[in-house]
């Protein structure tokens, strides 16, 4: 999943990361939508997991050509488990 974007593809970004991933021939998903990606990653995480969210930091945005959207990873993690555990979804939180 991307952070900063801006100009780039955010694609290509994955791509240019997996080269050093493919060496490993361990298994791995590319998922371009950030929110999709923190979805996933808390869906497959088993009990006394870690889920290491690198990229934005303090920035409470995401930039894509030129262009800031407001993104709080703090809250879109948060928004994620409550509608995870009110469907249902099993979590590694409960």
């Amino acid at each position: 999943m991307t952070d900063q974007a801006r100009y780039e593809d955010p694609l290509q970004i994955l791509k240019d990361i997996e080269v050093g991933i493919i060496p490993t021939g361990k298994p791995y998903k590319i998922i371009v939508d950030r929110t999709e990606g923190i979805r996933y990653a808390i869906s497959i995480a088993k009990p006394g997991d870690i889920i290491v969210i690198p990229g934005l930091g303090h920035d409470l945005y995401l930039e894509k050509d030129g262009i800031k959207h407001p993104y709080d990873e703090r809250i879109v993690i948060t928004n994620l488990i409550d509608e995870m555990i009110a469907s249902g979804e099993k979590t590694p939180i409960y």
